[in-house]
C-alpha cells in the first residue's frame, strides 16, 4: 500500500528561484510617507494655534483681573503723601517711603530717636488721618517701622502693621 501523503516541498535556497517582494516595499514606502505627512500636519496645526493665540491676546484684561476696578477714582500720589507723613511725624523720622502696589499702600518709616513702640503705633494711626475715608475704604495699608543703627534698642523693632480696607484698626506683629 502506497501512502497518500505527499512529501513536503522544502524551501529552495537557490537564489535564482527567489523573487523579490515588490508589493511589500511599496507598502512600507507608502506607510512612511503617511506617517511623515501626519507628523507634519500635527506640527503645522500646533504652530497655527500658537500664532493665533499670540495675535488674539487681549490686552484689556489686567494682571490683577477685576480686583483693581475703580482704582482710577481713588488714585494716590506717593510723593505728596511722603512729604505729608514726614511733616506729621516730625523729626524722629529720618526717612519715609510710600509705595502703592495694586490696592496696597506700603509705608516704610525709619526712626532716628529713641521712641517707645506704643508711640509709633499711635503715630501710624495719625498717619492714616492723612488719607481720605474713600482711600482708606479702597486701599490696604502696610506699615514697616525700623530704627536706624544709631537710635539703638533694636529689640523692639522692626515692627510691621497691616490695616485691611474693611477694618478700622491696624493689626501689629505679635512677636514684638
Amino acid at each position: 500500500m502506497k501512502s497518500k501523503i505527499k512529501p513536503v516541498k522544502h524551501f529552495n535556497t537557490n537564489k535564482k528561484n527567489i523573487k523579490p517582494m515588490k508589493p511589500m516595499k511599496k507598502k512600507k514606502k507608502v506607510n512612511k510617507l503617511l506617517v511623515l505627512f501626519a507628523i507634519f500636519c500635527i506640527v503645522l496645526l500646533v504652530f497655527i494655534i500658537k500664532v493665533v493665540m499670540i495675535f488674539t491676546e487681549s490686552d484689556e484684561e489686567a494682571i490683577y483681573g477685576g480686583r483693581l476696578d475703580g482704582i482710577e477714582k481713588v488714585e494716590l500720589k506717593e510723593s505728596d503723601k511722603e512729604k505729608q507723613i514726614k511733616e506729621k511725624l516730625g523729626d524722629h523720622v529720618s526717612s519715609v517711603k510710600v509705595r502703592v502696589q495694586g490696592r496696597i499702600v506700603n509705608i516704610s518709616l525709619s526712626l532716628t530717636k529713641d521712641v517707645i513702640r506704643d508711640w509709633v503705633k499711635d503715630d501710624c494711626k495719625n498717619v492714616l488721618t492723612l488719607f481720605s475715608d474713600e482711600e482708606k475704604k479702597y486701599y490696604d495699608f502696610q506699615f514697616f517701622v525700623e530704627k536706624t543703627v544709631e537710635a539703638g534698642d533694636k529689640n523692639q523693632f522692626p515692627i510691621i502693621g497691616y490695616k485691611h480696607h474693611s477694618s478700622e484698626e491696624i493689626k501689629w506683629t505679635k512677636d514684638r
